[in-house]
């Protein structure tokens, strides 16, 4: 109770901070500038996102439930989707989607574990595709008398990401102040 508090709070005053620190005319403006087909184009791949994530986890659940159809998971993906959006934390709706297969008569057992395998498998795909970025990307700074370090990072870097991450993130988060050579 106390945690969840402390999260609505910490939400609240995020929003307010940002909110007095916009001029909401401007932000209007840039939203009015967007085209109407490129807003289409994004609601309609979010859309496609929501359809790919259900029939990721009607996969995994099929292996658990052989009589689930995918029809009835995507109703129960999507509200936890809307629920992991309102409510204070991202397994609020891990939780009401699986309530609300459960209370279909599908095994509370099999949702939890499908559910638990998804996270897991968004977690390492997230996780990879940093790491791909991070090796990907060749604008590292660092101190002047480290410009031979520099170039070396420059030039083998996209080699090293796949082959040795920690190598990368360590670079990626050295707090020391930078100056452009």
């Amino acid at each position: 109770m106390i945690l969840t508090a402390f999260k609505l709070l910490v939400t609240g005053v995020s929003v307010y901070w940002l909110l007095k620190l916009t001029d909401l005319r401007i932000a209007w403006q840039s939203i009015n500038a967007v085209p109407v087909l490129i807003i289409f184009l994004a609601v309609c791949i979010m859309l496609a996102g929501f359809v790919v994530g259900s029939f990721r986890w009607w996969l995994l659940l099929r292996h658990t439930t052989s009589t689930i159809r995918y029809r009835k998971i995507l109703p129960s993906y999507y509200l936890g989707i809307f629920f992991n959006n309102i409510l204070p934390t991202t397994m609020g709706g891990d939780v009401i989607r699986t309530l609300h297969l459960s209370l279909r008569g599908i095994s509370p057992k099999a949702l939890i574990g499908s559910a638990i395998i998804d996270r897991a498998i968004g977690l390492f795909t997230v996780l990879a595709l940093g790491f791909v970025c991070i090796g990907m990307s060749s604008e590292i700074i660092v101190r002047k008398k480290d410009r031979k370090f520099n170039r070396t990072i420059q030039t083998k870097l996209p080699l090293r990401a796949p082959v040795n991450p920690i190598f990368i993130v360590k670079t990626m988060t050295d707090t020391t102040p930078r100056q452009l050579p």
